[in-house]
C-alpha cells in the first residue's frame, strides 16, 4: 500500500467511527492532507468525462448540504459488515447530484469524504456537480466561513476554499444510467440536443455561466405549474425568475429531450432535501426519504421531522417516461387525542343517553 493510500485509509476510519459522525463531532484535518486530497482529486477528475455513463444498479443522491450525519447514515444502509471501519460496496455504485456544501455545519466533512471515497473506490463513488459547488456562491453560503474558523489562520482556510473550489471546476455535469436515465443537478436545457453534447463539454468550467449549457444543467428547474407553459403541447422554457438565471421548462419539453436522446427518466435534485433513489439491475426503483433533524448553520431554517428514520416507496413497474424530483409524501401520523378531551367526551356521551332514556 502506497503512503497516499494509507493516508486515505486513516482519513476514512476517521469519517466511519461512530464516535465522530454519530456524536456531531468535527473531524479533525490537516492542511496538507486537504491538500493532497484536492491535489488527487483534480488528477483524477481530469482524466475522467464531463458525463459518467454507467450501468445499474446504483443509488443516488441529492442535496446534502452539509449533513454528514445523513451521509453517513445513507452509506451505512448498503454496509454489510457493520463491524468493518472503512466501507466495503460489494458492488453497489453511489452518484451524487451535486450541493455537498453550504448551509449545513459539516460541510468540510461531506466534501472531504466524498472526495477521499471517489479516490478510494473509482468505479464506485460519482461526484456530479451543483450550483453550491460554484466559487460565488459557496463564498456567500458558509463553506468560506466555515473553513476560515476551522483553521487557525483565515488566509489557511481561503487557501482551501480555494483549492477545493479549483477541483470543482473539474466535476462531472450529468450522468447516464443503463442510456435510460439522465441525471444532473438542476435541470434541462434547449442546448442540450444530444447526448454528445454532454460527452463534449470541456472541463475545467470556472464561471458555468460562460457555458450555457452547463448553467441550465446546474441551475435550471421544472415550471411551478403557475403558467400556461406548464400544461402547453410545445415544448417551452423560460426564464427564471426564482433563480435569477437559467430557465424553467415545461413537461413536453421533458417528453421532447427523452425522444431526442432516447432516455425514458430524468433525475434531478436542486430542490429537494434529504432524497435518495435506489436504481435496481431490472430497471426498477425505489425512492428514499431522510427525515429526522438536520443540523443547520445559524440564521438557516431547521428542519425538524420526528418520523421514522426512512421513507422506501417501491415502483414494481419500470419506468416509462419522466422526471423524479420528489419523493412520495409521507402519511402524517394521526395526532393522538388528549386524554383528557377523550374522557371530557366520554362523560358527555353518557350524560346525553341518560337523557335520551329519560
Amino acid at each position: 500500500m502506497t503512503d497516499k493510500k494509507a493516508s486515505r485509509v486513516q482519513m476514512l476510519e476517521r469519517h466511519f467511527n461512530p464516535s465522530n459522525w454519530k456524536n456531531g463531532r468535527s473531524i479533525g484535518y490537516t492542511i496538507e492532507e486537504l491538500s493532497t486530497l484536492t491535489d488527487d482529486a483534480i488528477e483524477m477528475l481530469r482524466r475522467g468525462p464531463s458525463l459518467i455513463e454507467i450501468e445499474a444498479p446504483i443509488t443516488v443522491v441529492g442535496d446534502l448540504h452539509g449533513q454528514y450525519e445523513d451521509l453517513m447514515r445513507i452509506l451505512m444502509i448498503h454496509e454489510t459488515k457493520k463491524e468493518k471501519k472503512v466501507l466495503e460496496f460489494t458492488g453497489r455504485k453511489f452518484m451524487f447530484l451535486g450541493d455537498y456544501v453550504d448551509r449545513g455545519l459539516y460541510s468540510l466533512e461531506c466534501i472531504a469524504l466524498l472526495l477521499n471515497l471517489m479516490l478510494h473506490y473509482p468505479r464506485h463513488v460519482f461526484l456530479i456537480r451543483g450550483n453550491h459547488e460554484m466559487a460565488k456562491i459557496n463564498h456567500s453560503y458558509g463553506f468560506l466561513d466555515d473553513l476560515q474558523r476551522r483553521f487557525r489562520k483565515e488566509e489557511d482556510g481561503t487557501r482551501l476554499w480555494m483549492m477545493f473550489n479549483d477541483a470543482f471546476a473539474y466535476f462531472p455535469v450529468a450522468g447516464l444510467i443503463g442510456k435510460k436515465v439522465l441525471c444532473m443537478h438542476g435541470g434541462l436545457s434547449p442546448e442540450l440536443k444530444s447526448l454528445d453534447d454532454l460527452r463534449k463539454i470541456r472541463r475545467p468550467i470556472h464561471s458555468v455561466e460562460e457555458n450555457s449549457l452547463v448553467a441550465d444543467l446546474i441551475w435550471s428547474d421544472p415550471d411551478p405549474g403557475r403558467s400556461i407553459a406548464t400544461i402547453s403541447s410545445t415544448p417551452r422554457f423560460l426564464r427564471n425568475k426564482t433563480r435569477g438565471l437559467s430557465f424553467t421548462f415545461n413537461n413536453s419539453a421533458v417528453e421532447a429531450t427523452h425522444g431526442r436522446l432516447g432516455t425514458v427518466l430524468i433525475v434531478r435534485a436542486h430542490q429537494n432535501k434529504g432524497c435518495v433513489l435506489d436504481i435496481r439491475k431490472d430497471g426498477k426503483f425505489s425512492l428514499l426519504q431522510l427525515s429526522g433533524k438536520r443540523k443547520f448553520r445559524e440564521g438557516e431554517d431547521e428542519e425538524e421531522d420526528t418520523r421514522a428514520d426512512y421513507k422506501l416507496s417501491e415502483f414494481d413497474e419500470k419506468p416509462t417516461s419522466g422526471s423524479v424530483e420528489k419523493t412520495q409524501k409521507m402519511k402524517t401520523p394521526k395526532e393522538k387525542r388528549p386524554k383528557e378531551k377523550r374522557s371530557k367526551e366520554k362523560k358527555t356521551s353518557k350524560e346525553k343517553s341518560k337523557q335520551l332514556r329519560k
